[in-house]
């Protein structure tokens, strides 16, 4: 794909999807001002925006960083469902919003689309895109981003700072599981360094976001359960360790959109982890 100053560009982050990889595969936080700077090489700015539910990432830090670089936050609502999984609409937001810039002409026109993403969810809206005569480049993670979505868009380019290295891969684990039950995959160490990363950016840690990234993290240390019984098992492996530890306290607190949640704070220090979106 050519390379042209004259072609207007609009950057289109998905925040979560980014922010999570970055941090999973990097432990680090995404620079975006190198993000921008990627995005510059295919043209001029005319569109900066990033989509979450920025609710769950009100750290102070974030909003100043994607300000500094120019980047508009578009919060999309998200919410715990029954199960305990997370769920947050900002793709949708993230492609009607890129479909109604489609018609723009003129100076607001833009010419090629950057898409700040590794989900292959894209995929019909860069057909969409294409269908407009425009180009589309995916600013991705190497390696973690859908191949599909790499082939179907005119050109792919690293998110990652060059600086960035990958962190130490841990060692393999022996999985034992003599009773059904997935003993080894769940410790209390793993759940303390996913509560500790989780409140770093986070003043409240919804407990369907912690049993979320607990399954993940099973997931890749070789589960075999079913799901419902992964979720079980994690559960049950959360609620052991808060007994234990005997560190937390209950509290109640509204998330951003009203709603009356139970979270737990450190009894030692004012840091706050919520591991409870249930209705008080």
């Amino acid at each position: 794909m050519s390379k042209s100053k004259r072609l207007n560009t609009g950057l289109f982050i998905d925040f979560e999807n980014i922010w999570l990889t970055i941090l999973e595969k990097y432990a680090n936080r995404p620079d975006f001002s190198f993000l921008v700077k990627a995005a510059r090489e295919y043209g001029h700015l005319v569109e900066r925006k990033a989509y979450a539910d920025f609710f769950k990432f009100s750290n102070g830090s974030i909003g100043i960083e994607l300000t500094v670089n120019g980047i508009l936050q578009i919060t999309a609502p998200g919410w715990a469902n029954g199960d305990g999984n997370y769920k947050s609409i900002s793709d949708e937001v993230m492609m009607m919003d890129i479909i109604r810039t489609l018609p723009y002409k003129g100076q607001h026109r833009i010419d090629t689309y950057i898409l700040a993403t590794c989900d292959g969810h894209f995929i019909p809206l860069v057909a969409e895109l294409k269908r407009w005569d425009k180009q589309v480049v995916v600013l991705g993670v190497p390696g973690k981003t859908s191949q599909p979505l790499r082939q179907c868009c005119d050109d792919f380019a690293s998110c990652v700072p060059p600086h960035f290295r990958e962190k130490p891969a841990e060692p393999p684990q022996e999985i034992t599981s003599k009773n059904g039950k997935g003993e080894g995959l769940i410790d209390h160490d793993l759940i303390m360094s996913t509560l500790t990363t989780l409140e770093q950016e986070r003043p409240h840690v919804s407990i369907g976001l912690v049993l979320h990234q607990l399954r993940q993290e099973a997931q890749s240390r070789g589960n075999t359960l079913p799901p419902e019984e992964l979720q079980r098992y994690c559960t049950e492996k959360l609620e052991d360790f808060l007994q234990q530890q005997g560190i937390y306290e209950r509290y109640e607190f509204q998330n951003g959109h009203r709603e009356k949640n139970v979270g737990l704070r450190r009894k030692a220090d004012s840091g706050r982890i919520a591991c409870s979106n249930s209705r008080a």
